[in-house]
């Protein structure tokens, strides 16, 4: 409308030369397309800015919240760790007690299967004394059974035993002895025995003169062997400074009896039977030149009795050698000699 104008105005005026408004017309018009593109970049530049802050404010936002997840991640999964590490701790150590339980638990298993099994294991003492008692027991119902037919006889008998008067003397004369064990008697043939022993010493007699001191064993007999023990001696050299004679010699220092069976010997029927071994030797023996000498274990005290008042009633003289269980029969030249009674 302005272009029209002024070509309009200068048409009336006259002024304007051809081809003028046809120039105007064209920078008119670039003036406007300029201006539109002045307010459309206006337009723009106005708005980029705002929008770029924008996004940018909002990346850092979201870098911000990544940060502080992460953060929060890296703190969970170190306490997740601490806890992992305190939890294998704690199983660790209540594997250790439930191992140390366990083991505890063993030993009282076998401390408590020794315990039942020590309750259960009766004690030979213990047997042994029920055993006596039950003998014991026994005898009084037996003696309580002959006192009540004594007292129902009108005339009951009477017997007497009498023993020696008991001094005591030391065997002089010969011996016969007899082991009592396990409630069995044995002959035990110590004359032959010893017989033996001086035979054999001599050949050992002869080994002393290379060595010190030598053992040797004779028998068996009757069941027993002699084991003796020889030993080489000097004259101390003081002694025989004086003296005048320095001498050299064998002597014996022990001797002891060993068994080769632990039931040797006899019960009190076999003992008087027939072909006993027992009675046979007895009947050997003279009373007024024999003492008879009974070694005797624990466990046949009963038998020894007997026995003694057997003797006794033959008229023979008896000597008691108590021997501890374990012990053999022994004897040495310092030893002393059995007492008879």
């Amino acid at each position: 409308m302005a272009a029209y104008r002024r070509k309009r105005d200068r048409s009336a005026s006259g002024d304007a030369a051809p081809g003028d408004d046809s120039f105007l017309d064209i920078v008119a018009n670039i003036v406007g397309i300029l201006i539109i593109l002045v307010m459309v970049v206006g337009v723009r530049v106005g708005s980029a800015p705002h929008d770029s802050a924008s996004s940018a404010l909002a990346t850092a936002q979201s870098h911000a919240e990544a940060e502080h997840r992460l953060a929060q991640l890296v703190n969970e999964r170190d306490a997740a760790r601490r806890q992992l590490a305190g939890a294998t701790a704690t199983a660790s150590t209540l594997a250790r007690k439930h191992e140390d339980a366990l083991a505890a638990a063993e030993r009282l298993r076998a401390q408590l299967s020794a315990a039942e099994a020590e309750v259960a294991e009766p004690d030979p003492e213990i047997a042994r004394l029920e055993v006596e008692l039950a003998e014991r027991r026994g005898t009084a119902d037996s003696l309580g059974d002959e006192l009540e037919r004594l007292r129902k006889t009108e005339h009951p008998p009477t017997k007497l035993i009498c023993y020696p008067t008991p001094v005591a003397r030391e065997v002089e004369g010969g011996e016969a002895h007899f082991q009592l064990k396990g409630g069995r008697v044995a002959v035990v043939e110590l004359d032959r025995l010893l017989a033996q022993f001086k035979s054999d010493a001599q050949t050992q007699a002869r080994k002393l003169r290379m060595l010190s001191d030598v053992t040797s064993t004779v028998g068996p007999v009757a069941g027993f062997r002699l084991r003796y023990h020889l030993e080489r001696f000097e004259t101390p050299y003081d002694v025989s400074i004086v003296t005048g004679n320095r001498e050299t010699g064998v002597r014996l220092t022990e001797w002891e009896l060993i068994p080769v069976a632990s039931d040797l010997g006899e019960t009190v029927e076999e003992a008087f039977g027939p072909r006993a071994l027992f009675a046979a030797k007895v009947a050997q023996l003279n009373p007024a030149q024999t003492v008879v000498t009974l070694w005797t274990y624990p466990d046949s005290f009963e038998l020894f009795r007997q026995l003694r008042a057997w003797f006794y009633e033959q008229g023979f003289s008896v000597a008691a050698r108590p021997l501890p269980d374990g012990e053999r029969i022994a004897g040495s030249p310092s030893g002393s000699r059995s007492v008879a009674q």
